[in-house]
Order: structure tokens, then C-alpha cells, then sequence
């Protein structure tokens, strides 16, 4: 909603386009609505997506920020998924929780794909913290 104004916003909508293209996923850059910022030359969406991050990079564990949407489609529309990352040549998708949308996504995803919950970033996160503090979200 606008200041003042109680119009409900629409994608469609031109006006405060770079809002929305801000938080509408994908691969860009600031897409995610949490924290978000470089670590070692990757980007990373999400205190959990740089958590898995480190893990993997301090264990030696080559991994690649995946640049290819696939197509899903969602209450009748078509999308584009972007998993998170590529690690030993499978995909890596990092979710805090899920959800119809995350279903339709893997529903129509063509390869194998690990998912990683809230329930199963614990050791990532614990690692993180345990190795870089409590605010390794800073790095």
C-alpha cells in the first residue's frame, strides 16, 4: 500500500516496480525478503543459505550458486524456480518452512533436489555459530 492510500498494490502495476522486483525471488541479487549479501565471492539470500555456505566451503565441499530457472506452475500461472545452489552435481533448495507454493516448485522440478528445512539447517546454523558467533550473519 501506498502512504495515505489504501489501494492494494498489484505486480502488474508499474509504479514502485523496483519494490517488487526486490522481493519477487528469483536470482537476483536482494530478491529474498531476509538478510542477504556477499561471502567469499557468493551470494547468499538468507542467514540459513550462508550458514549451509560456510559449512560446506570450510569442509572443502565445491559448490555453485545455480543461475537456471525451471519452469513450475502455480495456481494456473507459469513460474521460474531457481534453486539455491549445485553441490556434487545435485540441486540444493534452503527453505525456512513449506508450503503449497515450494511444493508446486518441486512438483515440476525435472532432477533430484536435496530440500533443506528449518528442522534440518539446525547443524549448518550450529556450525556457523559455534565457528563464527552467534552473529556470523555479519560476515
Amino acid at each position: 500500500n501506498q502512504k495515505g492510500n489504501n489501494k492494494k498494490w498489484n505486480k502488474n502495476q508499474q509504479y514502485h516496480k523496483e519494490c517488487w522486483l526486490k522481493i519477487s525471488g528469483g536470482i537476483k541479487e536482494g530478491s529474498s525478503r531476509g538478510k542477504c549479501g556477499w561471502y567469499k565471492k557468493y551470494w547468499c539470500d538468507s542467514s540459513y543459505e550462508l550458514a549451509y555456505l560456510i559449512w560446506n566451503l570450510d569442509n572443502n565441499i565445491s559448490l555453485e550458486r545455480n543461475k537456471e530457472g525451471f519452469e513450475y506452475i502455480y495456481n494456473g500461472k507459469k513460474h521460474l524456480f531457481y534453486p539455491d545452489f549445485i553441490v556434487n552435481g545435485r540441486y540444493v533448495e534452503i527453505k525456512n518452512y513449506k508450503s503449497d507454493l515450494t511444493d508446486a516448485k518441486l512438483n515440476y522440478f525435472p532432477y533430484e533436489i536435496d530440500i533443506y528445512y528449518k528442522d534440518t539447517m539446525k547443524p549448518y546454523i550450529e556450525y556457523a555459530t559455534k565457528n563464527y558467533g552467534k552473529n556470523y550473519i555479519k560476515l
